[in-house]
C-alpha cells in the first residue's frame, strides 16, 4: 500500500525522535504537526494496521506512550530520509540553492 504524505511525515518524525532518544508520544506529535490528539490517534491506528508502527504502551495506563517503528516502518523511514537527503544535496550542490531553501524544496519533493 503506498504511503500518504501524512504517513511519510509521521514516519520521518517518529524515526528522528527515536534517533534523538526522545520519547515518542501522541501529544508530542500533535504539537509538532499542529493537529488534535484525536487526529494523531487516528493516524497512528492506521499506521499500526499497515504494519508500520507498534504501540506496546497502549492499554496499560500509558496511553500515547511506547510508539515504536516496526522493521517495515524503520525501513520505510530510512528510505524516505535517504531520498530527502539526496534531493537536498542535488538542490544545494548541483543547482546552487542555499541549504535552507534546498531543505524546504526537498521536503516538498
Amino acid at each position: 500500500m503506498p504511503t500518504t504524505a501524512v504517513t511519510r511525515e509521521y514516519l520521518e518524525t517518529i524515526y528522528n525522535l527515536i534517533v534523538e532518544g526522545d520519547p515518542v508520544v501522541g501529544v508530542r506529535l500533535a504539537e509538532k504537526f499542529g493537529v488534535s490528539p484525536a487526529n494523531v490517534a487516528q493516524t497512528l491506528e492506521r499506521m499500526q494496521k499497515d504494519g508500520l508502527i507498534s504501540m506496546p504502551g497502549r492499554g496499560r495506563g500509558k496511553a500515547g506512550e511506547g510508539i515504536e517503528l516496526t522493521e517495515q516502518g524503520k525501513e520505510e523511514a530510512e528510505a524516505l530520509l535517504r531520498q530527502h537527503r539526496l534531493a537536498e544535496r542535488f538542490l544545494v550542490d548541483v543547482l546552487g540553492m542555499d541549504w535552507v531553501k534546498g531543505h524546504e524544496e526537498a521536503h516538498n519533493m
